[in-house]
C-alpha cells in the first residue's frame, strides 16, 4: 500500500478555489491528514482509484487537496463551513 498519484492535486488554496467555481468549474475537495487513519484508508480504496481519476477527466473537475497533516487555518475554516 502507499501513493498511488493517480490523481494530480491541487493543493487547497480558498482563492484559487472560488475563481474556478466563478468560471463554473467543478471542484472535488479531499479533506485528509497523515494521521487521519480513515482519511487514508479511504484515499487508497475509495478515492486515489482509476475510476476516480478517469470521472474527474471526463467531467472535467479540478481536484483539490485540503490537507490537515498540519495546522491550516484556511482547511479548518472551510470544514466549518
Amino acid at each position: 500500500l502507499g501513493p498511488r498519484d493517480l490523481i494530480d492535486w491541487l493543493p487547497y488554496d480558498e482563492a484559487q478555489l472560488q475563481a474556478m467555481v466563478a468560471d463554473g468549474k467543478p471542484v472535488m475537495i479531499d479533506f485528509t491528514a497523515s494521521w487521519c487513519s480513515t482519511c487514508q484508508v479511504n484515499s487508497l480504496v475509495a478515492i486515489e482509484t482509476k475510476k476516480v481519476a478517469e470521472a474527474l477527466e471526463k467531467h472535467g473537475m479540478v481536484p483539490m487537496l485540503a490537507d490537515l497533516s498540519k495546522p491550516n487555518p484556511a482547511i479548518t475554516r472551510k470544514i466549518q463551513q
